[in-house]
């Protein structure tokens, strides 16, 4: 049956196939359940991570929160009135603010004042009230409990000092079907806690839940000792692992559990595969089997078939001649009978070649003429392109302008493409030219210079084409400015930044009182937003952004001034009635107070080589010659021992301790105003006096923090620009002076200027204008009391509003610290000759 060569060669052939192929895919199903095994396992171990980091996670929020907690003078004295109704407040009130779901607080003695999620069995108390004990002595303590039939993961901590607690404060939170759903977002695996024979937690649903107790509940019973264990079964892998108090007792169940569905359906679908392509193989086996028994009689059959293309005319038939038998010889000479004739006939084509070389040589030369021009323009890195009147681009354009727009943009509209934005005005202007109304020199400037495409910045420049015998057209010329542009921006943020850090460098007190008075803006600022919108005096707030509006660009903190100004120009129309103050908006302008923060911690990042951590956070101690903390104890003392002892002068020597030079906050006021007059291309020369003079800075912050707004108005109000200055007579560069002078128990500021003075006029016709005042009222005001109006709210002389001036708020916050502080403001001015603002505060 199987005599031939041909028949035994390809049942050999098949069996060797047929035996490899059965051994790989044996192999290859047991590697994959293996693989499988372990991915699963590694899941679950994956799982166990997430959920040990959530818990160190709780376990460090609980402790932060108890200690802000217990630090907060008023829970002390609640605990110390034994007063109920609030401590029950506090707690529901630590509840919502940290997202707690137990609270409790007790006096030393074990007395619950309040509970947030109340309930206990007796064991649970017994361990609550070890956790107690814990906690009077001093020591805070974390572990997991059992209220209410929940986990419970609490943290007890002593309130007060810890040698002497005032009470005891426990904050937890649950393990419930929320914290279950969580953890499985995390790990795609579902999470179950069970506490005696209930789910009391769960990512699963009810039915699911009670499958799984039948499941696992007699597993339960091996975790004893604290081991944790796995458990396979058809469709599922579970991970089941005790859960204990601190003192080792156990309390519940954690069981993880991941579906092994899926992996099983892919199992069985790459079965199915290899059992496919088992058979797949089989029958490759014989087909191969056949081909190589074939190949003995291929030879002579294509040699014969050579020979036969050969007597056809087909020279280019190749023959094999690799054989060295006799078949190969026959070969060889077949081929060299084809390699001669094919040599005959290349000559003859050979020839035939070099006539029409010639031929498209001359072709050649005038196309590589005609192409040369458009090669210059793709590679000079421009876009070039043309359109007539009908506005659709001419299909001669250069490469650069494929890469710009990144396709073809023949025949496309050149308004669309490049001037989407403006193509109206765009339209009007190219319509002139082509009508001939105008020229390019005359109307070109109406064009847009520089426009923004796919992330690039592009500059425009526009050639007219004349022809008599074609067409009217406007050739665009496209460079690519993005990285010039770049560079410019970035060159502009460095000399910011240096700008900073050499304002900084050169008044470094004066920026940390600068940091600390702006904390405390943005503390009222926060404070104000958070009350209702008719409760919100508009005023004040606009007065709180204009005052860290000056004190930034007083730094050259730019980007933090100019968001200030950008609230502003929300709050003023609000002040002007022109929209509604509404808690959508009050949430807006929360918002980007919020990112006005950000801005102010993005350039103290750029100073962190020049202040210290502290110092930027203002959490430096702020010292004297002695530490403050020190002298404020002192003076408590003294306070104590008053109408026992006589010490009036050893009173004054501490309080003297706390006063420092002016000349440390009155400084930074020079370089603000020779900044602001630089940019508003005017000249000024200050003067400091009274540098000298020392005075308990901290009842005054708030006062210098405003100061500046007088110091901004007299430069940008009142000193004139060199030209004025010289047609009226005067030396170009302005004067400035600002001067402390100590008279007795109070302290005169002085801030005069040579500029152009205050017309009460003009004033009163602004003040009528606005309806600050009556024709009536008018009649009955002095000079003197036309002056003070300058200090209402919303007052201002300028007719356009500016980032330094214009909304009338600077003087009206001035107005309100001397008002805080119980002092006077006058105001002395003369047309022409100057202003003179003269500030007098007690310093009892």
């Amino acid at each position: 049956m199987f005599r031939s060569i041909k028949s035994k060669l390809i049942i050999f052939i098949f069996v060797i196939l047929a035996f490899t192929t059965i051994v790989n895919l044996v192999a290859t199903n047991f590697i994959i359940d293996d693989a499988q095994k372990d991915a699963a396992a590694d899941s679950i171990v994956r799982a166990e991570q997430v959920i040990t980091a959530l818990v160190e996670s709780q376990k460090f929020n609980l402790k932060n929160y108890s200690q802000i907690a217990s630090a907060q003078p008023l829970l002390t004295m609640v605990l110390e009135d034994n007063d109920f109704s609030s401590a029950q407040g506090m707690a529901q009130g630590y509840q919502e603010d940290f997202n707690l779901a137990v609270v409790d607080i007790a006096d030393p003695y074990g007395t619950v004042l309040a509970q947030v999620n109340p309930g206990f069995s007796g064991r649970e108390k017994d361990m609550w009230e070890n956790l107690f004990q814990a906690a009077q002595q001093g020591r805070s303590t974390t572990s997991m409990m059992v209220r209410n039939n929940q986990l419970t993961l609490s943290h007890f901590s002593p309130i007060g000092s810890p040698d002497a607690p005032m009470g005891i404060l426990t904050m937890g939170t649950l393990w419930d079907n929320a914290f279950a759903a969580y953890i499985k977002s995390l790990t795609k695996t579902d999470i179950s806690f069970i506490v005696g024979q209930q789910v009391v937690g769960s990512s699963l649903n009810s039915t699911e839940q009670l499958g799984l107790l039948r499941e696992i509940q007699p597993q339960i019973g091996q975790t004893g000792g604290g081991r944790s264990l796995f458990h396979y079964t058809e469709s599922d892998l579970f991970r089941i692992t005790s859960v204990k108090d601190f003192q080792g007792k156990v309390l519940g169940y954690l069981v993880i559990q991941l579906s092994l569905q899926d992996a099983n359906r892919v199992q069985q679908n790459i079965h199915n595969l290899l059992l496919v392509i088992g058979i797949a193989i089989l029958i490759l086996a014989i087909f191969f089997a056949y081909i190589a028994s074939n190949k003995l009689t291929r030879p002579m059959r294509l040699l014969q078939q050579n020979a036969d293309a050969i007597a056809q005319g087909n020279l280019d038939q190749e023959i094999e001649t690799s054989r060295q038998d006799e078949v190969g010889k026959i070969a060889k000479s077949f081929a060299t009978m084809r390699d001669s004739i094919r040599q005959q006939i290349k000559d003859l084509k050979t020839l035939n070649q070099t006539v029409q070389e010639q031929n498209q040589n001359l072709e050649y030369k005038v196309l590589e003429r005609t192409t040369a021009i458009q090669d210059l323009l793709d590679n000079i890195g421009q876009g070039f392109l043309s359109f007539g009147q009908d506005y659709r681009i001419h299909k001669e354009y250069s490469k650069a302008c494929t890469l710009f727009f990144g396709e073809s943009i023949e025949q496309s509209d050149v308004l669309q493409l490049l001037f989407a934005e403006q193509e109206s005005a765009v339209k009007e202007v190219l319509d002139l030219l082509f009508n001939g109304v105008g020229d390019l020199n005359l109307v070109g400037e109406l064009l847009p210079k520089e426009i923004s495409l796919n992330q690039r910045t592009l500059a425009v420049e526009y050639r007219w084409i004349s022809s008599q015998s074609a067409q009217e057209k406007v050739m665009i010329i496209l460079t690519d400015v993005t990285l010039r542009r770049q560079l410019e921006a970035q060159l502009a943020e460095d000399e910011s930044t240096n700008e900073l850090i050499l304002k900084v460098a050169g008044d470094r007190e004066g920026f940390l009182q600068l940091l600390k008075e702006v904390g405390q803006l943005f503390t009222r600022i926060f404070t104000l937003l958070k009350k209702e919108p008719k409760e919100i005096n508009v005023n004040e707030l606009f007065r709180y952004y204009h005052t860290l509006k000056g004190g930034a660009a007083s730094f050259a903190l730019k980007d933090v001034a100019e968001s200030a100004h950008a609230i502003e120009f929300e709050l003023e129309y609000i002040r002007k009635n022109q929209k509604p103050f509404t808690p959508a908006l009050i949430r807006q302008i929360t918002g980007k107070t919020q990112g006005l923060q950000q801005q102010l911690q993005q350039s103290l990042d750029t100073l962190g080589g020049l202040l210290s951590k502290e110092e930027l956070q203002g959490e430096s101690i702020k010292t004297y010659r002695i530490p403050e903390n020190k002298i404020k104890e002192l003076e408590r003392v003294l306070d104590t021992a008053k109408g026992t002892l006589q010490l009036s002068n050893l009173e004054k020597a501490v309080y003297n301790l706390r006063k420092q030079p002016l000349g440390t906050l009155l400084k930074k006021y020079e370089s603000t105003a020779q900044d602001l007059a630089q940019k508003l291309e005017k000249q000024v020369e200050v003067q400091l006096k009274g540098l000298e003079i020392e005075v308990d800075h901290e009842p005054l912050e708030s006062l210098f923090s405003t100061l500046i707004h007088l110091v901004r108005n007299s430069v940008d109000h009142g000193i004139e620009t060199p030209e004025t200055r010289a047609l009226l007579g005067k030396q170009e560069v302005g004067k400035l002076e600002i001067q402390a002078i100590q008279e007795a128990d109070r302290l005169k500021l002085i801030i005069r200027d040579d500029g152009g003075g205050i017309d009460a006029e003009k004033i009163k016709q602004i003040a009528l204008s606005k309806g600050l005042i009556s024709e009536a009222e008018v009649e009955t005001y002095t000079k003197e009391k036309l002056m003070k109006l300058i200090f209402t709210p919303g007052f201002s002389t300028k007719e356009k509003v500016t980032a330094t001036s214009g909304r009338g708020v600077g003087l009206d916050a001035v107005q309100a610290a001397i008002d805080e502080l119980g002092g006077q403001l006058d105001v002395i001015s003369h047309l022409n000759q100057g202003s003179s603002f003269e500030l007098t505060i007690p310093l009892t």
